[in-house]
């Protein structure tokens, strides 16, 4: 489906059209599933907080961060 939006998002740039239309050709299996998903919010599903460490080692190795109040700070912030 990541696929299909940037597809359909490439149609109608203002820089280049006036106008566009996308239009998806499916089977009737999978119709009602295309309009789900591009017509319902999904839930937004985040791997940060597995991923956090490593990227608070990695700005504490690059020397952003050299104080807890700085990592407080970025946690804070991100």
């Amino acid at each position: 489906m990541t696929d299909v939006l940037q597809m359909v998002g490439r149609a109608g740039r203002p820089q280049f059209d006036k106008s566009a239309k996308a239009v998806i050709y499916t089977t009737t299996e999978k119709e009602s599933f295309i309009k789900r998903f591009l017509y319902e919010r999904f839930p937004v599903e985040s791997s940060l907080l597995k991923q956090l460490s490593i990227h608070v080692n990695a700005e504490v190795q690059a020397g952003s961060l050299t104080h807890f109040n700085h990592c407080y700070e970025y946690l804070t912030w991100t």
